[in-house]
């Protein structure tokens, strides 16, 4: 099985990630890798790295 990693690797820069109502554009690979790289930046700017467990209230 695929990691998410593995899967964002893998996807071309134009290719739709997530689909969205005709409406919405789609988010794009591109896109979608850096929300995921900013998000990551932010958990470890506050000291939340890979294998911590993270709580939503």
């Amino acid at each position: 099985m695929d990691t998410i990693a593995q899967l964002l690797q893998r996807g071309a820069d134009d290719a739709a990630a997530i689909g969205a109502p005709e409406a919405v554009p789609p988010l794009r690979y591109r896109d979608l890798r850096a929300l995921v790289e900013r998000t990551v930046a932010e958990l470890n700017s506050f000291g939340i790295g890979r294998g911590d467990r993270v709580r939503r209230r």
